[in-house]
């Protein structure tokens, strides 16, 4: 029975989790304790097995993206995804409003959906934005999709969008067939206008990260990104041998703090995660936030390394 469990891969699974609990607790809010962080994986990968296909790589990634944006993956802070046997973080919208209300720079964020039959009015005046919803207990199609934020110093900003303008923004997707758009439309929608509304308003950086989390799965806002973040010149693969790790050539940027090793996990980590990037259609320039710090610079290196080992 022992050796059935072993091979059990939600239980080889939740070990290879345990064993790096340290990882998480070093990532995760102090509220929430590593304990409950891993108690919630471990449910979500027994209702949806299909995680279980996933590489482990990107399981723990997502795992680890969760705990930076101190989040719960639970379906409602946000959940991690498979496509393909790829494993995907995404955060849900209830997570995002979350994080907006326990930053302490708003006085409240929402977002809703509107439907046939709600009487729905929003205008600009000299006093700034305002919006008026009366939701029906109709369940009618959803004509648009809107969110409002208030600010701690008075008035506050709204962002509308038509479904159409949501269907353009989901077209212009990587993935407009993906697990997000397919599974969770009304989610999807309301991050969509939140993500807009966003652009305008005044934000911490881990705001902002979080924010744009998937940003690198859309070409509408490329030009926005393109300021944003790091661009890198194509290095060469590093030629790495037992015992002895080479840098990548030097570019026109920077070069890294620390040469790419394959003995060094996180090193390792970036480099399966640029492939796993590469695979789902990301763009090369889309460098996790947790890479573009100049400490991190040998992980962005290292990301896009694997990134361009598709091209082997």
């Amino acid at each position: 029975m022992a050796v059935e469990a072993s091979k059990n891969p939600l239980v080889q699974m939740k070990a290879f989790i345990d064993q790096r609990k340290s990882e998480l607790e070093n990532a995760l809010p102090k509220h929430v304790p590593p304990e409950r962080f891993i108690r919630v994986v471990t449910t979500a990968l027994s209702t949806n097995p299909d995680l279980l296909a996933c590489t482990r790589q990107s399981l723990w990634n997502s795992c680890m993206r969760a705990a930076q944006d101190g989040l719960l993956p639970d379906g409602r802070d946000g959940a991690i995804v498979p496509y393909k046997d790829v494993a995907t973080w995404m955060p849900m919208i209830g997570g995002l409003l979350k994080r907006f209300r326990n930053s302490g720079q708003f006085k409240s964020i929402i977002s809703n959906v509107v439907r046939q039959g709600d009487k729905f009015e929003y205008w600009i005046d000299e006093h700034g934005w305002h919006i008026k919803h009366y939701p029906t207990d109709d369940e009618g199609a959803i004509v648009k999709v809107y969110a409002v934020a208030s600010m701690i110093d008075g008035g506050q900003m709204v962002r509308v969008m038509s479904t159409a303008d949501i269907e353009k923004r989901r077209k212009a997707s990587k993935v407009p067939n993906g697990p997000m758009w397919r599974d969770w439309w009304e989610e999807a929608a309301q991050k969509t206008v939140l993500r807009n509304l966003a652009k305008h308003l005044p934000m911490s950086s881990d705001l902002d990260d979080l924010v744009r989390r998937d940003d690198a799965l859309y070409e509408f806002d490329e030009k926005d990104r393109k300021d944003r973040v790091v661009e890198f010149d194509k290095p060469t693969k590093p030629k790495i041998t037992e015992g002895n790790s080479a840098a990548p050539e030097q570019e026109s940027e920077p070069a890294a703090s620390a040469a790419v090793s394959e003995t060094d996990p996180a090193a390792e980590a970036a480099y399966e995660a640029g492939q796993h990037a590469r695979q789902q259609g990301m763009q090369r320039r889309a460098v996790p936030p947790e890479y573009r710090s100049p400490q991190a610079s040998a992980l962005a290196k290292a990301w896009v390394s694997g990134w361009d080992s598709e091209d082997d």
